[in-house]
């Protein structure tokens, strides 16, 4: 007997879109193009000031004003400069929601845009932890995002738990362990869990007539 899916929680942020590769589930909402071309624009004017400083700095010790304090001070604005280069790159490639298209017999899983630059769109808020400075931050900052093609075996991994207080979504591909939906509030994620879960089993979730067909309501 087939298990019932969840009704969607009230105020789900997940979107839902049945389309020729299957349903497609989104959710996050990347800030709108214009803000993010204008705060690169904003951004462009600290990265001016920021090559100054650089050029000052490394003519000081190319014409023999060789101090530790300057060497130092180089490599840490260097960082910086590199940290917020990436940041305004970001900020001009288009934005995308993070979603999962699951087909008759494959899923595709797209990690969006990083929610990592979202504090730094003009009106932007927090929507990613750890916070700038741990490693966390930049490992997230400097990672390519590309969308994972996997089959139902892939979700064999599919696993809801707790790391610390933190309550994550996550599969396998290959040795490497994937997180869904970090930003999701927690009934969410546990409606997600159980969507993903359906698919897994072959419950008649995707049809190649791709409708929706599903043993539960996909709305509340």
């Amino acid at each position: 007997m087939n298990e019932v899916i969840p009704a969607k929680p009230r105020g789900s942020d997940i979107r839902e879109d049945a389309g020729p590769a299957g349903l497609t589930l989104s959710w996050g909402t990347p800030s709108g193009r214009f803000r993010r071309l204008l705060s690169a624009a904003y951004l462009s004017f600290f990265l001016a000031l920021w090559s100054l400083g650089e050029v000052a700095a490394v003519w000081a010790l190319v014409t023999g004003s060789v101090s530790p304090l300057i060497i130092i001070w180089l490599i840490f604005w260097t960082l910086a400069g590199t940290v917020f280069g990436r940041i305004f790159w970001l900020l001009l490639q288009r934005g995308r929601p993070e979603s999962i298209t699951l087909g008759t017999e494959m899923f595709v899983y797209d990690p969006g845009t990083s929610p990592v630059i979202e504090p730094y769109v003009l009106g932007g808020y927090w929507t990613f932890r750890p916070m700038p400075g741990t490693h966390g931050f930049y490992r997230e900052l400097f990672s390519r995002r590309r969308p994972t093609e996997a089959g139902r075996e892939a979700m064999a991994g599919l696993r809801l738990d707790r790391k610390g207080e933190r309550q994550r979504l996550s599969f396998d591909v290959g040795a490497e362990r994937r997180e869904i939906g970090a930003g999701l509030r927690e009934p969410d994620r546990e409606w997600l869990f159980a969507v993903l879960q359906h698919w897994r089993r072959g419950d008649g979730f995707a049809k190649p007539n791709h409708d929706i067909a599903v043993s539960g309501p996909l709305e509340s």
